[in-house]
């Protein structure tokens, strides 16, 4: 999908392009495979509040501040995942990995950078059986995730980073 506006007021256009995909084979009547991906690229300028005498007064108008230094909200993501699922008359499975990646540029008060890491691997399985004559379902899972953040912050002129203020 892609999306794009030139917004009614100042400092206010927008662009964003996502990709969503989902991809699978079955291999046999029991076992699937299934490849997801994402793709996104978001690019947003932010007006801002008014107050009600600036809004009657020009409602096309930005914040001045953040006007000033031209605040935004950009990222880009990547998410790529696995999945492999069996499929018996007793017993169901789900296994696979998963890593998203995130990279933020935000301009507001200050420019704030983030590079997102995060990995995982899952795995759940159903059992179904007779017990005494009475149905059961047994479930058990775990989903292992590892992640970090490299988060900055700096001076922000203009919507350009400066002076570093947080490492």
């Amino acid at each position: 999908t892609q999306f794009k506006s030139n917004g009614y007021r100042q400092q206010n256009n927008q662009s964003d392009t996502k990709f969503f995909s989902n991809f699978g084979y079955r291999i046999n009547q029991n076992i699937e495979n299934r490849t997801y991906l994402t793709i996104v690229n978001s690019n947003l300028q932010l007006a801002g509040a008014l107050t009600r005498g600036q809004m009657n007064n020009n409602p096309k108008q930005a914040n001045p501040s953040n006007l000033a230094l031209k605040q935004e909200r950009n990222f880009n993501l990547l998410r790529l995942a696995n999945k492999t699922s069996l499929r018996y008359e007793n017993f169901d499975a789900n296994f696979g990995i998963y890593s998203n990646l995130k990279d933020l540029d935000h301009p507001i008060y200050q420019v704030i950078q983030q590079k997102t890491e995060n990995y995982g691997a899952f795995a759940d399985a159903t059992i179904k059986n007779k017990i005494f004559d009475f149905e059961n379902e047994f479930l058990i899972g775990t989903n292992l995730s590892f992640g970090s953040t490299n988060a900055q912050q700096f001076i922000n002129k203009n919507g350009s980073a400066q002076a570093m203020t947080v490492k």
